[in-house]
C-alpha cells in the first residue's frame, strides 16, 4: 500500500496530542530508541531462548534488516516531551483491507501506562476490518492488555525466526471499520 497518510488515518490520529503525538516518519536514526527497542526484544526473546541465543537472534534480526522492515504508511510513531516513546506497525493480508497484522507493537518502559498503547491500537481500527497480533506466551500483561482493548484469544501458534521456534498467543479484533 502506497498512499498518502490523510487517504489511510483518519485525520483525528494526528491532531491529538494526549497522551502522545503520532506521527509517521524515519526512526531507525534514532539511536537511542533503536537500543530500548532492541533491549525490549532481547528482554522478550531470552525468556524463549536464554541470553546468549537471544543475542545472537536479535543480532540476526538487525543486520538483515528484518526488525526495521515495516511499511512506512502503515507505521506510526508516539512522541512525548519531543522523544519517540512507541512504534505501531501493520501490515495487511488477505486483500481489500479485510485483515491487518501488528508486525510491531511497542511502548517504551518509560511511557507505559499513560494510554499510549491504546492510543496507538485506535488509529489502526479505521484501516482493517479485523487486526490481529501475536502475542509472546510470556507477556501475560501484554496479553491481558490486548484482551482489554477487545482482542479475542484465538489460539497459540508457533513462528519460526532464523531457526528457533517461538510460540505466540493469537489475539484478533473485529474493527469498527
Amino acid at each position: 500500500m502506497n498512499c498518502k497518510t490523510t487517504e489511510i488515518f483518519a485525520e483525528t490520529v494526528f491532531t491529538q496530542t494526549k497522551p502522545s503525538r503520532l506521527t509517521r516518519g524515519e526512526w531507525t536514526h534514532d539511536r537511542a530508541f533503536v537500543d530500548a527497542l532492541c533491549d525490549s526484544w532481547l528482554q522478550q526473546y531470552e525468556e524463549y531462548l536464554g541470553e546468549t541465543q537471544a543475542k545472537q537472534l536479535i543480532s540476526k534480526l538487525t543486520d538483515n534488516g528484518d526488525l526495521y522492515e515495516h511499511d512506512p504508511n502503515l507505521t506510526l510513531l508516539a512522541w512525548r516531551s519531543n522523544r519517540r516513546v512507541g512504534i505501531c506497525s501493520l501490515r495487511m493480508l488477505g486483500g481489500e483491507h479485510k485483515l491487518g497484522l501488528i508486525t510491531q507493537f511497542e511502548v517504551l518502559q518509560c511511557a507505559r501506562r499513560l494510554g499510549i498503547g491504546a492510543q496507538l491500537l485506535n488509529a489502526f481500527e479505521g484501516i482493517s476490518a479485523n487486526l490481529m497480533a501475536h502475542v509472546s506466551i510470556h507477556r501475560p500483561a501484554v496479553k491481558a492488555f490486548y484482551l482489554n482493548q477487545g482482542f479475542h484469544l484465538l489460539q497459540r501458534t508457533s513462528v519460526e525466526h532464523y531457526g528457533y521456534a517461538l510460540e505466540f498467543d493469537v489475539v484478533a479484533k473485529r474493527s469498527r471499520f
